[in-house]
């Protein structure tokens, strides 16, 4: 983190997965991002957040060339899971 604080002239506190998706990732860099002093890591997986979510594992998922009503069909099929 401070590297990258070094780099950008600014104190960055969040991490995002490269690709993010769980077979892009391991437990080992999950605990690499935590002791590196990040608050929170943004996985690429759909899903929604919530008080029991690992703060380190946060769902996120890439819109596509969607209109309003498929946009809003994804995020409400999160809600009927």
């Amino acid at each position: 983190m401070a590297l990258a604080a070094a780099l950008t002239g600014k104190n960055i506190t969040t991490f995002a997965y490269p690709y993010g998706k769980k077979i892009h990732y391991t437990q080992q860099t999950v605990k690499t991002v935590k002791a590196n002093g990040f608050a929170c890591a943004c996985s690429n997986f759909g899903g929604l957040v919530t008080r029991t979510s690992n703060r380190f594992e946060l769902p996120r998922f890439q819109p596509m060339d969607w209109d309003g009503d498929r946009f809003a069909d994804v995020l409400n099929s999160w809600y009927r899971a």
